[in-house]
């Protein structure tokens, strides 16, 4: 019987915003991605534009105060439900690339 893909999601959502939130830590200009990747899917009339502009307000304050970049981490970190549903759509996702090695590693801007 074939593994379900989806069976990992999850913890992979999890494991990605963990090193968002870890990367977010060294080199706060990876905001820039995500909100390239935020304007791209509006410009593209994305449905989910309530969730758009939700992540663009987080990111938004994350770059304008270090509260706002507490919270956006914190956030990225939380694993309760409203959390988890706003990461399930996340412009964080093709911020990262597999090297050579199948690690994981965020594309340079």
């Amino acid at each position: 019987m074939a593994e379900n893909p989806y069976e990992y999601f999850p913890h992979a959502q999890r494991l990605l915003h963990e090193e968002v939130a870890r990367r977010l830590e060294q080199s706060p200009e990876l905001l820039l991605g995500a909100l390239e990747t935020i304007e791209r899917w509006r410009s593209g009339g994305h449905e989910a534009e309530g969730r758009l502009l939700e992540w663009r307000g987080l990111i938004l304050a994350g770059q304008e105060s270090s509260e706002g970049m507490e919270a956006l981490k914190s956030l990225l970190r939380d694993q309760g439900e409203t959390a988890v549903h706003l990461k399930s759509f996340s412009p964080f996702a093709g911020l990262l690339k597999s090297n050579a090695g199948g690690r994981s590693s965020f594309h340079e801007f």
